[in-house]
């Protein structure tokens, strides 16, 4: 079973907006398994969501949001626990961590 599901207009369970003043905390989510987290960007700036660390081989491997745009919405369900490094290509400071946990959610 993958660790995660990206779902093209998902309901988010949790939202992340993602801008170049978006801190790493502020990045950062706790979710249960089973939800969905979604990344919206709309700042006049070319943004992405790529899994992993940057540099990494496997970065992308788990989920990415395609190549960098203007505007975008991204969901992924995760779907086992873990934590989930990701990062946007374009700009070396946007980072975060999905820590998924076991439990109920909605």
């Amino acid at each position: 079973v993958d660790p995660v599901v990206v779902e093209s207009g998902a309901a988010a369970d949790d939202t992340v907006g993602w801008s170049t003043a978006t801190t790493v905390a502020e990045a950062s989510k706790t979710v249960f398994v089973g939800e969905t987290v979604m990344w919206t960007w709309n700042d006049g700036l070319q943004h992405n969501v790529v899994s992993g660390l940057r540099g990494s081989p496997s970065a992308g491997v788990l989920f990415t949001s395609g190549g960098p745009s203007l505007t975008g919405a991204f969901s992924v369900t995760f779907t086992q626990p873990g934590a989930f490094d990701y990062f946007c290509q374009v700009h070396i400071w946007m980072r975060g961590v999905i820590t998924v946990v076991e439990g109920e959610f909605g």
